[in-house]
């Protein structure tokens, strides 16, 4: 019953956990200050009040423009749902596309993901990212596959799920696309944000499954890094040990860190 309880309140307080800040330009200020001008000149001048309305009007405007502006296409929003032992994270680009990373532990009905994609009114996944196959990163991909139309799906290249193999088939079935992390570019553009992939990225032709033989499942996870304007994220899914110390030297700093393996050592 406290879990529950805890869930509830988890999921109450989630859509005011995040807060757009506007940043306005130099145009919506003009605006302001002209508009500021013009309302004490009428106000000096003695000019009839309906006149008022109009600078007033010029000026909302301008303000309610730039407020859609700045919180429907100038930002990268990340949002990290409560999932329990588990990953999954919901990334939104400023042009309104949509990529999942990592897909939580629930595998029974709705999850905290799909109930955020939902909240945000969002049905389609542009892009599906895998960072490994086990079941704490895994457990909605199912249903989010059944709910929602998903693009291109990436994992690590390994084969060990069952589940990863269903949702695939479902993917390619709708028109969608499956690709190993080794295989694709190590940076590219997405939707006006940069993905720079750090792993598990062997030479293919040695190592065609995509992955370090000599690593777990958990070191061979997907490494990403994104990157908006100045801001950067990394997600490291649950790489340990070896896995840190292959990739020591090759990251660059970073603003946000998606702690790997739930924060364990």
């Amino acid at each position: 019953v406290v879990v529950d309880f805890i869930d509830w309140l988890t999921i109450l307080a989630e859509p005011f956990s995040v807060v757009t800040i506007p940043v306005f330009n130099t145009a919506t200020y003009l605006t302001w200050y002209c508009t500021l001008a013009a309302v004490i000149i009428i106000w000096k001048t003695k000019i009839r009040w309906q006149f008022l309305l109009i600078p007033v009007g010029v000026l909302l405007i301008a303000i309610m423009s730039q407020l859609h502006m700045v919180d429907g296409n100038n930002n990268l929003r990340v949002y990290f749902p409560y999932v329990g032992q588990g990953d999954g994270a919901v990334v939104v680009f400023p042009d309104g596309a949509v990529a999942v990373i990592d897909a939580g532990t629930s595998n029974s009905g709705i999850g905290p993901i799909e109930k955020t994609l939902h909240r945000l009114g969002i049905d389609k996944i542009d892009l599906m990212i895998i960072s490994h196959q086990h079941p704490d990163h895994l457990g909605e991909l199912l249903s989010l596959s059944k709910d929602n139309k998903i693009i291109e799906l990436w994992h690590n290249g390994t084969d060990s799920s069952q589940r990863l193999n269903q949702v695939s088939q479902q993917i390619k079935m709708s028109g969608g696309s499956i690709k190993k992390i080794a295989k694709l570019a190590t940076r590219q553009n997405r939707h006006g944000v940069e993905f720079a992939i750090f792993h598990p990225i062997p030479a293919i032709e040695d190592e065609p499954s995509g992955t370090y033989p000599e690593f777990s499942e958990n070191d061979n996870s997907v490494v990403i890094r994104i990157r908006y304007g100045k801001r950067s994220l990394l997600f490291t899914g649950d790489i340990e040990k070896l896995a840190e110390e292959h990739l020591e030297g090759q990251l660059p700093p970073t603003d946000i860190l998606k702690v790997p393996h739930h924060g364990s050592n």
